[in-house]
């Protein structure tokens, strides 16, 4: 009995998940949680119908995917035909479906292996059912109230799947990196960037990049069509774009000049409806960057330092025969004061030249 009722469960939720794709309904698509799942018995003690256990694969569910469920429950009491059970699905606040359903019926239309009547004992029932791939990102809520044919309580259980993102977006990026870097002026540059996609991007996607210096002066404003722009460049994905992991590689040129500053650019994704697609916000500090005109000062200081430095070893040179002639006239003139004082006496002096080359 465990099994009609939750494949009664799975199959009106799956109606109502391909219903809602149609409808105009506003759902919470706000959460900062991954996809989850979850289940709780809510009914007595003594109910026919005892559930052990629930487990799904994928665990958690995927929009697109299969699901396959796997059922443990014990009967207590004979399940007659004509059992029935509640079923009520909301999406957040909102009830989205409320129906009465046949047990019986659906195990038979789910080609299940049990079937009324069910005698007592344990039964293990796996079923796979398809989910549809535009899933709205909320919370639903599965309640099941499951009764005999004479209307006593037969078991009751309550469900509930998220599918609203971890970071909300449908497209979340998980690496960037910039190759050289930091940037140089005048050269290329090569950006990579891992995408996950989470919903299909459809064509008319576009995004605004914001250009903002010190965090306060907005020097650009622009918007492009992602579609458009993935082609043009051949990035290596066009649209539509379905769910799952890609790179993307872009070779730019950097401008010649760039400013001195600490440059912020934000990129924000939309769908074609206007809906959020991703948020990246890269910064750049240019503050710490060598200009040509600081490399060449720096050149034109070390220049000027090997010229004085060289200057500085001339003039030490120079410095040093003065101080040799010095000490040589000082000779010379004590020599002609002793003599003086002795009587006429002749010696010859070796006078070194002078400094310009030219003789005493």
């Amino acid at each position: 009995m465990i099994t009609r009722v939750l494949l009664a469960g799975l199959a009106f939720l799956a109606w109502a998940f391909a219903t809602m794709g149609e409808q105009q309904e506003v759902l919470d698509a706000a959460s900062a949680d991954p996809p989850r799942w979850g289940w709780e018995p809510c009914g007595y003690d003594d109910d026919p119908v005892n559930i052990d256990s629930i487990q799904i694969s994928p665990d958690p569910p995927i929009a697109g995917q299969n699901l396959t469920v796997t059922v443990i429950g014990e009967v207590f009491n004979t399940v007659e035909d004509g059992a029935y059970a509640d079923l009520v699905v909301k999406a957040g606040p909102i009830r989205i479906l409320h129906r009465e359903v046949d047990l019986c019926y659906e195990a038979r239309a789910a080609q299940v292996n049990i079937s009324c009547p069910v005698q007592p004992g344990q039964h293990q029932v796996r079923h796979t059912a398809s989910l549809p791939s535009a899933i709205p990102r909320a919370k639903f809520d599965i309640d099941i109230n499951a009764y005999t044919v004479d209307d006593d309580d037969l078991t009751c259980v309550k469900l509930w799947i998220d599918f609203r993102r971890k970071t909300g977006f449908p497209v979340t990026v998980s690496s960037f990196e910039v190759s050289p870097s930091p940037p140089e002026p005048g050269k290329n540059v090569t950006i990579t960037a891992v995408l996950h996609v989470h919903d299909t991007v459809e064509e008319g996607a576009y995004t605004d990049i914001v250009v903002t210096l010190d965090h306060k002066i907005e020097v650009s404003r622009k918007r492009y069509d992602l579609c458009e722009t993935a082609r043009q460049h051949d990035v290596g994905i066009t649209c539509p774009v379905e769910p799952g992991t890609y790179t993307v590689t872009r070779t730019l040129k950097v401008p010649q000049e760039l400013p001195q500053a600490k440059v912020t650019a934000n990129i924000a994704g939309h769908s074609v409806d206007q809906d959020d697609l991703f948020c990246l916000n890269l910064d750049a500090d240019l503050t710490k960057r060598d200009t040509l005109l600081h490399k060449a000062l720096r050149n034109t200081n070390q220049s000027i330092h090997i010229y004085i430095r060289h200057a500085l070893d001339i003039f030490n040179r120079l410095l040093h025969q003065a101080f040799q002639q010095l000490r040589l006239i000082s000779q010379m003139l004590l020599q002609i004061r002793n003599s003086e004082q002795r009587g006429p006496y002749t010696r010859r002096l070796d006078i070194p030249p002078r400094i310009d080359g030219s003789s005493p």
